[in-house]
């Protein structure tokens, strides 16, 4: 699935279009359809690598949705592109770099999975690729923050 079909499904859950945006009460997310990238393991075992959009982010995790399950506690890594640009127009977006744990991970009626995500390390880098050293160096033992 391209990211471009995962965010056009995801708009059109009857969940995003039917309930308010939660912004009003909740002042410290941030809800914008940023491109984000995915890295972990499946609830079936299978390494997986995808690039889909936030639901929100906060400064202690964010929410995203999925197109596969995943377990509660799994360990996943993400790659955020503080950009509303195409991917590959905003080469000097900020970008966070991060890893953290499923907090929760709930079944959308349209097949998805929501994921609730607790960050456990976390850096901002600018003017990388998604593909390049900062999302290693995200990923390498010992770097980041948190």
């Amino acid at each position: 699935m391209t990211p471009e079909s995962m965010a056009e499904r995801v708009a059109l859950t009857p969940r995003f279009r039917a309930q308010p945006r939660e912004w009003v009460e909740r002042p410290d997310r941030l809800y914008e359809r940023f491109h984000v990238r995915v890295r972990g393991t499946d609830a079936a075992g299978k390494k997986f690598k995808v690039t889909t959009v936030l639901e929100n982010i906060s400064e202690g995790g964010l929410y995203v949705l999925l197109d596969r399950r995943v377990e509660g506690g799994a360990p996943l890594s993400f790659f955020v592109s503080f950009s509303t640009l195409p991917q590959g127009e905003a080469k000097n977006a900020p970008r966070l770099c991060a890893r953290g744990h499923v907090l929760r991970a709930e079944a959308q009626p349209d097949g998805l999975c929501g994921v609730a995500v607790s960050f456990t390390r976390h850096r901002f880098v600018q003017g990388h690729n998604v593909n390049g050293g900062a999302w290693r160096a995200a990923n390498h033992k010992g770097t980041g923050t948190g």
